[in-house]
């Protein structure tokens, strides 16, 4: 399965040519009608000939552009099974096909830039999302966003890193038996932090040790975080998050053994299940900004602040483009279509991400509630 790093996205972001092509198959990996997948695909790719030719681009040019999705077009066969969804990016000099586990809804575009923002996924849960594997075993924190899932490092001492990993932990701070074991000899047969009464203060202190390393590993207390453990630590560990005022989703499932993207597959769902703030809650965001003289409406001006690393949250519609090219220091706002541009709200998003903000897909009129902006395509919270 491919994974988007940070790399290629930028590439295929910053990408300018006429000619661009970005197709957009559901994959459906669970529906057995392997033909219907197949023939919406070619649908795509004839409509991608369709917009190609009223470009301009010759005949043999799109022959070799699209030759990369021929045989899934035209043979059941080659359909792929993995991945919720095809990414495809063809122009006369690039050419990129990606299946990711990301759900995004079908659509053909040729521009002079890529459509890449469908790679974010559908607005339904955060660009990113941060994952903590807690277990008898040890505390891990990853974090998983459209670029694939990576461990983040916890800043814990020498001593809290071995009360976070299982060494057993006194109240005056002294340690005593691992659990995974003595130097040079097997596990012991004791778990750590198991369910023995005299275990509760020093559960605690490991809970309390993990918890402050958290909050200097997340970027804020509001990121959105999912706390996989099970049922022996999940009550108490989720009562230390909030008296630290980190907003946790804890999931009671074991840890153990589980892969980062496995990880990953069982964290997203949650995000979802628990349900993303509604327009209400981002107007108020919005407002609370507004106040502080954070909130900014340009694009061209959260373009250049982004690029700073200065943006703390940006909203956009994943559906809107704005066509810009380099200009007198700063971005030139363009007609769509002209050659040489790219589009900016991707460079935003993009520098956004690149520098730890938070980028927020909302639904089309989304932005105009949140901003009562009604010509809106992106808007942003400035970190200061």
């Amino acid at each position: 399965m491919n994974q988007v790093s940070v790399e290629p996205w930028s590439r295929l972001a910053r990408h300018s040519e006429p000619g661009s092509v970005t197709i957009v198959c559901p994959l459906e990996p669970e529906n057995p009608d392997r033909d219907l997948i197949r023939l919406r695909l070619r649908h795509q790719v004839e409509q991608a000939e369709s917009m190609l030719t009223k470009a301009g681009i010759e005949p043999d040019i799109q022959r070799v552009m699209l030759s990369p999705l021929h045989p899934m077009a035209t043979d059941v066969l080659s359909v792929p099974r993995e991945g919720e969804t095809l990414f495809a990016f063809l122009s006369p000099t690039k050419s990129e096909v990606l299946q990711l586990d990301i759900k995004a809804t079908a659509r053909v575009s040729v521009a002079s830039h890529f459509h890449v923002r469908p790679l974010l996924g559908d607005g339904r849960t955060p660009t990113r999302l941060f994952i903590l594997s807690l277990s008898d075993a040890g505390a891990r924190l990853l974090r998983s966003d459209c670029f694939g899932t990576t461990e983040v490092d916890l800043p814990l001492s020498r001593e809290n890193r071995d009360a976070a990993n299982g060494e057993r932990v006194r109240p005056d701070g002294s340690g005593s038996q691992s659990a995974h074991g003595t130097a040079g000899g097997p596990k012991a047969q004791t778990q750590g932090f198991g369910h023995e009464q005299h275990d509760d203060i020093e559960r605690d202190v490991w809970y309390r040790v993990v918890v402050d390393a958290l909050t200097e590993a997340l970027p804020s207390r509001q990121e959105c975080l999912v706390v996989v453990t099970d049922r022996v630590h999940q009550g108490a560990f989720a009562e230390r998050c909030e008296a630290a005022s980190i907003d946790a989703i804890t999931v009671a499932h074991n840890p153990s053994g589980l892969s980062d993207a496995e990880l990953a597959k069982l964290a997203r769902p949650e995000v979802v299940r628990h349900g993303r703030p509604d327009p209400e809650q981002l107007g108020a965001q919005w407002a609370a900004a507004m106040n502080d003289g954070r909130c900014l409406l340009s694009s061209v001006q959260i373009a250049q602040r982004a690029a700073e690393g200065r943006i703390h949250t940006v909203f956009f519609d994943p559906d809107a483009a704005v066509a810009a090219r380099p200009g007198d220091g700063m971005w030139e706002v363009v007609p769509a279509g002209e050659s040489g541009t790219i589009d900016l709200v991707n460079e935003v998003v993009l520098a956004t991400l690149e520098h730890g903000g938070e980028t927020v897909p909302v639904r089309p009129g989304t932005l105009t509630r949140i901003t009562g902006n009604a010509d809106c395509s992106v808007a942003a919270i400035a970190r200061w």
